[in-house]
């Protein structure tokens, strides 16, 4: 992914109602160890078009929830599902 890309990816990120309170992995598809082979594209992209397609979820922001880390789930599923573990415990 190009530099470009990258900051019109966050551009459009901060413009995007849907990427609140949400945490992106941005990650190349081509392993590291294997030398890129594409092309570069010379049209910038829709940023927006293919945010507004993508299934986001709020609230999956892979922070710690009390003691747990919420990874790839809601940090608000995380916390319900430890009030109600201390309720039990208790």
């Amino acid at each position: 992914m190009s530099r470009e890309d990258l900051a019109g990816l966050c551009v459009a990120l901060l413009s995007s109602h849907a990427a609140l309170d949400t945490t992106f992995e941005v990650k190349c598809s081509v392993p590291t160890s294997e030398p890129w082979s594409g092309t570069l594209d010379t049209e910038p992209r829709d940023w927006t078009a293919l945010l507004a397609a993508a299934d986001l979820k709020q609230g999956i922001t892979g922070k710690m929830v009390g003691e747990r880390y919420a990874g790839t789930e809601p940090e608000v599923d995380v916390a319900r599902q430890q009030a109600v573990n201390e309720l039990m415990s208790s």
